[in-house]
């Protein structure tokens, strides 16, 4: 096994949210060219996950979501990146689904955050590469 060099590890949740016809979300911000997943930090100690990704997609995208069913952990090599200040960070990802309850105002206004359901098999191509992943395990999409 080749040395690493030191690096944080950041615990970061993903949400797989599917609307009533069976579509999922994607969100892009407008200063990037990539889609990628629903992301929740885990940065407040004492949460419990479930909690913290419910009120954190309600504050930021105004959904609620139904049950979180766990689908996979993601880690490794394919999940390692480098901030744009040189911290290098090995990522691992829980990924869940849950399926749309209802749909509120963000408390959060103001974000340049474009979001849009996909169907699974007509999803942009433009996917960050670690949650294309996530979703080709899900989809076997290449």
């Amino acid at each position: 096994m080749a040395q690493r060099t030191r690096a944080s590890a950041l615990p970061v949740v993903t949400v797989l949210i599917l609307d009533d016809v069976g579509r999922f979300l994607l969100q892009k911000p407008i200063t990037h060219q990539e889609w990628k997943l629903p992301l929740v930090w885990m940065d407040e100690p004492g949460a419990s996950i479930e909690e913290m990704v419910r009120e954190k997609i309600k504050e930021t995208i105004g959904l609620e979501i139904g049950t979180l069913v766990l689908q996979a952990v993601y880690s490794g090599e394919e999940f390692f990146f480098e901030k744009h200040d040189g911290t290098k960070v090995y990522n691992f990802t829980i990924a869940y689904t849950a399926n749309v309850v209802n749909v509120t105002v963000p408390s959060i206004v103001g974000q340049a955050v474009e979001y849009e359901f996909f169907h699974f098999y007509d999803f942009p191509e433009a996917v960050q590469r670690q949650h294309h992943l996530i979703l080709k395990s899900f989809t076997n999409h290449d």
